[in-house]
Order: structure tokens, then C-alpha cells, then sequence
């Protein structure tokens, strides 16, 4: 057996699939596998043993080879092995098992498959025997090919007849076992022989003249057996024709029967085929209105969920609007506070107004005691601070008549989500007018 190539993948160390080209190194003649201890040297020639036999010695049937020998990280092992043979043939083994997805102990039986190389391309053997491809037995082959581990002193001390009998088997020397071989042919002939003599044990009166007469006789009897023959034929083409003609009366008496039968149906065929027809007018008239009634009860129950859904949002609608209304009711006297709020500081700041320009026009009463030069001035100063209070007046009359009407308040949507900044500006309008009531506490006292 010469190796050409080996692939190895989830076996042992070698997780990734790994290729090892043996015919650079066939060629050499002599040739060593070297690494480290637990680098995979052993393991090469395992995967060999096992894919030719699917044993090895490492381990046993009970050790659970396959999972044992498959690479914790990997969920498949797969090995290809591929030799030219005795007969210079080119094989290829292949053996591949598979974890359990359910159990991660548990390997499946692994599947084995033997090729030939014919015609460019690799042809599935029937069988798996390696025995018959190599020719060494297993026990064999780990004593001449692959010798495990501290086993060669097995086969060096052999006994006569193992070591006979392996040789035999290595070169295939049954050949030349010729005692063997002339033993069992002059046995073969000997039977042969004594079958023959007891068979000739009855004819030793037997002579010409009696052999004549046989003969004789034996032509007599060919002649009546051939006229014997004809007549036969004549008897068997007669009784076939008689078979015929009895085969059609049966068959005629039992389409008779059947016609009777038939006969006896016809009516209740009739009347289903009466039936038949007019379900299929029936069915053809029926069928467009059945198709338009489901057709209407499904727009109805579609038009009836598309109703309880649209009460459904109505209702909702009718809550928020109950609740918006009641917020915008809530919020509706703070408003109308906050303009009268508004009013009153207008009204304030114009009392402020006029404080202040009845100072200024108490200061211009005293400046003309002082001088008739500051007496034109004065009321000039004066005509313009009437001025503006008239203006500022006709401003209190123009903003007395703008007052906001409540129902405008409905029509603005988002003022409920202005609640908190109308709340502030209120708050801060009151803290102004807290403010102008202390000014004007304050002028008042001066």
C-alpha cells in the first residue's frame, strides 16, 4: 500500500481540516514525521488505521472511540485517505461521525464510504471492506504497516505459524502451497471417480446384441413418441381453441349478467342524472347571488366594526372634549381676572401719571412765584401735560371698549396648554400692582 493523500478535520489536535500530500515523500523512498509530544504524529497514522478499518489500538469499541476521538470544539470529524493498492489501483476511505445537537457526549455511528479512481473520476464501491482492497487483515496491517507503540517486539517474536501465515498473506504465497493444492485436486478426483464406478455397478451383463436391441427399441419408441407428439398437438391446439371458445362464453354470460345489472341501474342512473342536471342549473343560478350575499355580508361586517369604531373614537372625542371644557371653565374666571387685573394697572400707571405731573405742576407754581419770566413757560408746560392726560384718557376710553369676549375663548384649541403661562403673567401682573400701590403709598405720604 503506497499513501497519496490524507485529510483530516475535528480529529484529535486538528480542529480546521488539514491535507498532508504523502507523494513528494513516496518519492523519496524513506521518509520521517517529526514534532513535538501531543503535536499529531500519532494521530496521522490512527486516522489512517481507522479510516481503512474503522479500528485502533489507542482505543477500544467500549472506550467511546468516536467521541474520544473527535476534537472537543468541533460537532463533525471527518477523515479521507487515499492509497494505490497491491494491484497499483487507486482507492480512497472515507470516514465521517457527527455529534448529537441534543447530547454533547453523544456521537453518532460514523459513516463509511470506499472509492475507486476510474475514468477521471472517483466511483462508490459497494462495499467497505479494506481487507479485500489491501489485502491484510487488520491484525496484519498493524503489525507490518502500522506498528503502534511499543508493539514491534510483537512482532518480532511471532510464533512459526503466525509469522507463516502473515507471510502468506503479505506476498500472497497461497500460490505456491502446492502439497495443499495437490492434496485437494487428487481428494476432488477421487470422489469424482468412486461416483462413477457406483454408477456403472449395473451394467457389467451388458453386451453388443442387447445394446442393438435397445437400440431398436429405443427407435421403435421415437417413432410412436413423435406420432404420440403430433397427435398431442393436434389434442392441445383442439383443447386450446375449446379453452378459447370457453373463455368467450364466460365472458359473454358475465357481460350478460352485468348488462342485467345495468339494466336493473338504469333507472337510478336516470334520475341521478335528472338530479345532476338540475343541480348544475341550480348551482348556476344560485352560485353569482350566493357569491354576491357573502360578498354584502362581509362589506356589512366591515361596515359594522368601521361603525363601533368610529362610536368608539366619538366617545373618546366627546371625553376629551368634556375634559377641555371643563380645564377651559377652570381656567375662564382666571382670565377674566387677569384682564380686569390689566385694567387696574392701566388705570394705576395713569394715577402715577398724574401724581406726577401734578408735582410738576406744583414745581411750576412755585418757579412763577420766583418770576413772571417763567410764567409763559410754565403754562406752556402746562398745556402740554393737559395734552396728554386728554390723550392719555381718549387711550383709557379706546381700551375700556376692546375687552375680550368670552365665546372667542372656545375657538382657540390650544389655549388650555397656555394655562401655566397666563397663571405667571398673572402672578407677575400682581406683583406689579403690589408694586404700584407701594409707589403710590409712598407718593401720597410725600
Amino acid at each position: 500500500m503506497i499513501p497519496i493523500q490524507l485529510t483530516l478535520e475535528g480529529l484529535y489536535s486538528y480542529q480546521e481540516r488539514q491535507k498532508i500530500n504523502f507523494e513528494n515523500l513516496t518519492e523519496a523512498g524513506l521518509f520521517g514525521i517529526f514534532g513535538s509530544v501531543g503535536s499529531g504524529k500519532s494521530s496521522i497514522l490512527e486516522a489512517i488505521s481507522f479510516a481503512l478499518y474503522g479500528e485502533t489500538e489507542r482505543l477500544n469499541a467500549r472506550d467511546k472511540r468516536a467521541y474520544n476521538m473527535m476534537n472537543l470544539k468541533s460537532n463533525k470529524s471527518y477523515i479521507e485517505f487515499d492509497f494505490i493498492n497491491y494491484e497499483n489501483k487507486k482507492f480512497r476511505a472515507t470516514r465521517e461521525f457527527r455529534r448529537n445537537s441534543k447530547n454533547f457526549e453523544d456521537v453518532k455511528t460514523p459513516t463509511v464510504t470506499f472509492y475507486e479512481w476510474k475514468n477521471e473520476s472517483w466511483i462508490p464501491l459497494e462495499h467497505s471492506n479494506a481487507e479485500k482492497i489491501i489485502g491484510l487483515s487488520y491484525a496484519n496491517f498493524k503489525r507490518t504497516i502500522i506498528i503502534p507503540q511499543g508493539q514491534f517486539k510483537e512482532f518480532l517474536e511471532l510464533g512459526a505459524a503466525d509469522r507463516t501465515n502473515m507471510m502468506k498473506e503479505i506476498f500472497s504465497l497461497q500460490r505456491f502451497d502446492l502439497q495443499n493444492n495437490a492434496s485437494a485436486l487428487h481428494a476432488k478426483n477421487r470422489s469424482e471417480l468412486d461416483q462413477l464406478e457406483g454408477q456403472l455397478k449395473g451394467f457389467e451383463e451388458v453386451n453388443e446384441e442387447q445394446i442393438l436391441v435397445q437400440k431398436e427399441n429405443l427407435k421403435t419408441k421415437q417413432q410412436k413418441f413423435e406420432e404420440v407428439k403430433i397427435q398431442f398437438k393436434n389434442i392441445e391446439q383442439k383443447y386450446q381453441q375449446l379453452k378459447n371458445l370457453k373463455t368467450d362464453f364466460e365472458s359473454l354470460k358475465q357481460k350478460k349478467t352485468d348488462f342485467e345489472k345495468l339494466s336493473i341501474q338504469k333507472t337510478n342512473i336516470d334520475e341521478l342524472e335528472t338530479k345532476t342536471e338540475l343541480f348544475d342549473r341550480v348551482f348556476r343560478i344560485f352560485t353569482p347571488i350566493i357569491t354576491e350575499k357573502n360578498k354584502l355580508q362581509k362589506e356589512i361586517s366591515e361596515q359594522l366594526k368601521n361603525r363601533k369604531t368610529q362610536f368608539k373614537n366619538l366617545h373618546e372625542t366627546e371625553v376629551k372634549f368634556e375634559n377641555i371644557k371643563d380645564k377651559l371653565l377652570a381656567i375662564q374666571p382666571k382670565y377674566e381676572a387677569l384682564h380686569q387685573s390689566k385694567i387696574q394697572e392701566n388705570d394705576l400707571s395713569l394715577i402715577l401719571q398724574m401724581l406726577t405731573f401734578s408735582d410738576e405742576i406744583e414745581t411750576l407754581k412755585e418757579r412763577t412765584k420766583k418770576g413772571s419770566e417763567k410764567v409763559k413757560e410754565v403754562e406752556e408746560n402746562q398745556k402740554l401735560i393737559q395734552e396728554k392726560a386728554q390723550k392719555l384718557s381718549k387711550q383709557i376710553d379706546l381700551l375700556k371698549p376692546k375687552k375680550l369676549d368670552s365665546t372667542l375663548l372656545l375657538n382657540v384649541g390650544n389655549w388650555f396648554s397656555e394655562k401655566k403661562k397666563i397663571e405667571e403673567s398673572l402672578k407677575s401682573q400682581f406683583e406689579k400692582i403690589d408694586a404700584k400701590k407701594l409707589k403710590l403709598k409712598e407718593s401720597q405720604k410725600n
